[in-house]
């Protein structure tokens, strides 16, 4: 799982680059039509406020942490 705001980073393309190079698959979690999001095999969108209210940050890490707990809990779940 990769989680990037905008897809372009190139540390994190280099990590894509290299897990696709090894035949393995992972997921996005960031901006659709990225650079990331053409080498993944399953892009999920996110919105990335731009902070203009206090908790908008909270929400913003809150609701991230939950779309990685619930991924981890359904690949958890199916292995047995």
């Amino acid at each position: 799982i990769i989680v990037s705001h905008t897809g372009e980073n190139a540390s994190m393309i280099n990590c894509a680059k290299y897990l696709v190079d090894q035949n393995l698959s992972f997921i996005l979690i960031g901006k659709e039509f990225s650079t990331l999001a053409k080498m993944s095999s399953l892009t999920i969108p996110q919105y990335s406020p731009k902070h203009e209210h206090p908790h908008d940050s909270i929400s913003y890490t809150l609701s991230l942490t939950i779309i990685l707990d619930l991924i981890y809990s359904i690949l958890a779940s199916s292995i047995k």
